[in-house]
């Protein structure tokens, strides 16, 4: 009967264990981006611009062509 006991409570420890180290960013729940990545999403988005003006341009100067 002890040795029952033993286990189980063995049993209970570690589950306890496992769920209390568990750390809650690996759910990534709470996810903030670094300023680098806030000012390289910043630099492709002004890049993306850039290139749908130049394109525009492109387009604009074909169509004009008699």
């Amino acid at each position: 009967m002890k040795l029952l006991r033993v286990k189980k409570l063995h049993s209970v420890l570690l589950s306890i264990t496992i769920l209390t180290t568990i750390s809650p960013d690996a759910f990534g729940a709470n996810h903030k981006p670094t300023l680098a990545q806030i000012e390289a999403a910043k630099k492709l988005e002004l890049q993306k611009k850039q290139n749908a003006a130049n394109a525009a341009k492109k387009t604009c100067s074909c169509t004009r062509e008699p």
